[in-house]
């Protein structure tokens, strides 16, 4: 009996560890089932009215720059050997050109000192560094139509020279200050380039602190230098010097109708605008030129208190990033499209999108010595919807299609976003690359940051006559979802079936405009001007005939809510 009794216990342990190995085993395999079913990587969204087209990132943790088609199909990619540093751009040849990051010499956020072209093949084309003790470039660079490149880079300069420009004293880092400047490099052979054009910003300065030098003067009055004392001291510790990279630039981009470069500040909260035509010497003085100032800046918007202007309806920008001109069918319509990060923007962080046109008169941008800023023809700020938040803290970009949609990388989130005019979300993407390795499905990304992403469609010339095979996706197929590629064809058909047939007349206008909303009568609406004040607005109207008399002559922009549609239309009183 005592026998039987133990046997009973010996079968019975056994079973239940039989049983539990078992449990366990079910619900390894339930969780990695569930596991499975939870997308965290790769394509969210790709709506028919999403532009095909190709998709260029690089991950900042990641050697290598990778381009997708609509569904996150790999189509090509290309290895390096050093981290972004931090832009590329895919040429009209299939090439690939590409900043990089040399750790040599000296360098903070955005470091890269190297601009790296490889083939479509990924083969070795061309290689220039700029990088040592005294200068570097970071952030980006502008491949231009004739070869060469433009780059901006840190110029270091020590704490004499710093404080003999007028810097002051107690506010120079030990590491002297960093001062921009943008060359411009003709490539020789394969692994050197020819300096062909400077421009440095350590050429015009003012400040009103030191007597002695001879760029002394009222910072209000001259806003096409840059003021040395600016953002001295730390925000952290107004009693210690500021950070050496004080103007931190990270976007340059360029218009050849204009012959203007734009570049922009993340630590000034503005933009600028330099002319490209001076010879070297005219860009260190304040005169010649196409537009007769030389390296002087010709324009600048964003932040009114950087050149002494405390007015807070100044202030636009929030350490923002991407600059660039807008292209409609090739052609420059002389807006500036800005990804704004909103740090420190009242009220919340949010981020948005800036669209401005200065306004030119006589070859010359406009300065409303009134108000202290430039003028603008037309600005333009898009936030993101509840559905898609693209606020990001740092790096980002915004591209602006040629139909109107907007091309977005939300950068600290590692998402892209595809959006069109009335802000519907088309496409989503988060980047499947963490800290430099792939993140397979199932499994949340981390770290997974990108500087910018660019959109090209399929028509565009590095494509042509060039066999396109997709490959896998970047994460592999560890989630299986669905995804179409809609040819341009049905996209642009469906888009123009969403555009609206919405319209106002006379445009220009003088005393009323009248609305044509098709079969609507009921709408809303709010006129504001080109620094974006609503002057005039009214709820739930059924005359379709809007009065404005009592507006100024000018530029100015109705917005239209129409059954929750909401949509901008520009017109001019006269």
């Amino acid at each position: 009996m005592l026998l039987e009794v133990i046997f009973q216990n010996i079968f019975d342990s056994s079973m239940k560890k039989i049983y539990n190995s078992c449990l366990v085993l079910i619900m390894l395999i339930a969780a990695k089932a569930i596991h499975a079913q939870s997308q965290t990587v790769g394509v969210f969204l790709n709506d028919s009215l999403a532009i095909n087209g190709y998709t260029l990132f690089s991950p900042v943790t990641d050697e290598k720059t990778y381009l997708i088609n609509n569904c996150g199909e790999l189509i090509n990619d290309w290895n390096f050997d050093n981290v972004p540093g931090m832009m590329a751009y895919l040429l009209e040849d299939g090439s690939i050109m590409r900043a990089g990051r040399l750790f040599s010499g000296f360098g903070a956020g955005g470091s890269g000192g190297r601009i790296e072209r490889r083939s479509w093949d990924d083969e070795l084309m061309w290689r220039f560094d700029y990088s040592d003790e005294q200068v570097k470039q970071h952030h980006d660079f502008e491949y231009l139509d004739n070869g060469n490149i433009l780059l901006i880079a840190w110029e270091r300069k020590s704490v004499l020279e710093s404080v003999q420009a007028g810097r002051i004293p107690a506010s120079v880092h030990s590491d002297g200050v960093w001062f921009e400047h943008i060359i411009e490099v003709k490539p020789i052979d394969v692994d050197s380039g020819e300096i062909v054009w400077e421009w440095h910003m350590f050429d015009h300065l003012i400040q009103d602190k030191n007597m002695l030098v001879d760029n002394f003067g009222v910072v209000s009055a001259n806003p096409q230098k840059m003021d040395i004392n600016y953002q001295a001291f730390s925000i952290f510790d107004p009693n210690g010097p500021g950070s050496p990279d004080w103007v931190h630039l990270n976007a340059i981009d360029y218009n050849p109708e204009l012959d203007l470069i734009v570049i922009s500040s993340r630590n000034t909260s503005e933009v600028y605008l330099i002319d490209h035509s001076t010879s070297t010497e005219e860009a260190r003085s304040g005169s010649g030129g196409r537009y007769g100032m030389g390296g002087d800046f010709l324009f600048r918007w964003g932040n009114g208190s950087a050149y002494g202007n405390e007015n807070i309806e100044a202030k636009n920008l929030f350490s923002q990033h991407d600059a660039s001109w807008i292209q409609i069918n090739g052609e420059y319509t002389g807006e500036i499209s800005i990804f704004n990060n909103g740090i420190g923007r009242e009220g919340d962080d949010l981020s948005s999108i800036e669209i401005i046109k200065p306004i030119v008169e006589n070859g010359r941008f406009v300065f409303d010595t009134i108000n202290a800023q430039f003028k603008l023809e037309e600005k333009q700020t898009i936030f993101p919807k509840a559905n898609y938040n693209f606020t990001s803290p740092r790096i980002s970009g915004v591209q602006v299609m040629e139909n109107g949609h907007y091309f977005i990388a939300s950068g600290n989130n590692g998402t892209i976003y595809e959006i069109n005019k009335n802000g519907d979300l088309l496409w989503e993407y988060i980047v499947p690359i963490s800290q430099g390795s792939i993140t397979p499905q199932g499994i949340e990304p981390n770290l997974n940051d990108i500087f910018r992403a660019l959109k090209y469609k399929t028509d565009y010339p590095a494509f042509t006559n060039r066999i396109i095979v997709p490959g896998d996706k970047i994460e592999g197929d560890g989630e299986s979802y669905t995804c179409q590629i809609y040819d341009d064809i049905v996209s642009a058909s469906k888009d123009q079936k969403a555009e609206s047939k919405i319209s106002i007349f006379p445009n220009p206008a003088n005393d009323w405009i009248q609305l044509d909303l098709g079969s609507t009568l009921s709408y809303s609406f709010n006129i504001l001007n080109i620094n974006a004040n609503v002057l005039l607005s009214a709820k739930n109207e059924t005359n379709l005939r809007i009065d404005i008399s009592t507006l100024n002559p000018g530029f100015y922009i109705l917005q239209l809510t129409i059954n929750s549609h909401e949509e901008s239309i520009k017109f001019v009183k006269l």
